[in-house]
């Protein structure tokens, strides 16, 4: 993730080239940036050198289609807490249900607005912001484990040292 938690790297995934740009082009102007591919073989790998804080991706590209590109993304560790959106032109009751069970957290029709893209980051910059809490949490009550074992571990070996004393 980003150092600053309001600046996004996205990444797009989207085989029509005017469409990547402009999406890149209004990512940029709403202050975040972005990386592009355009067939879905090669989005794992790239993405996983990218290190993107949200996924765009288009669910009507050849070879492997979004909604397979959502299982192969949700099976990586790597991308366990970052938000994926899907994107497409098929914006129908079915195929954005298909896109909730394939895994993405929500759906931008094509043509989409600046507003909804906008919308979209928001969305995900939540979602980074109540990971960082939940990490934050699980960080302090590690550390608590971690001193509450200390403390135990010097109490036995009190005790042992006393008793070995005593015999």
């Amino acid at each position: 993730m980003t150092a600053n938690p309001s600046v996004l790297r996205v990444f797009i995934i989207e085989d029509n080239e005017d469409v990547a740009v402009s999406t890149s082009l209004l990512l940029k102007f709403l202050g975040h940036g972005s990386e592009t591919v355009s067939r879905g073989e090669a989005a794992l790998e790239k993405a996983l050198a990218y290190r993107p804080d949200l996924l765009l991706i288009d669910l009507a590209l050849p070879e492997v289609d979004g909604y397979e590109l959502a299982n192969q993304f949700r099976s990586n560790c790597a991308f366990d807490d970052t938000p994926m959106f899907a994107f497409s032109g098929y914006a129908d009751a079915v195929h954005r249900q298909r896109a909730m069970d394939a895994g993405f957290d929500g759906f931008m029709s094509k043509p989409f607005t600046i507003a909804d893209l906008e919308s979209v980051c928001r969305r995900a910059q939540t979602v980074i912001a109540e990971t960082n809490v939940r990490v934050q949490r699980a960080l302090a009550a590690a550390h608590a484990t971690r001193e509450i074992s200390r403390r135990c571990r010097a109490a036995l070996d009190e005790f042992w040292l006393n008793r070995c004393a005593s015999d």
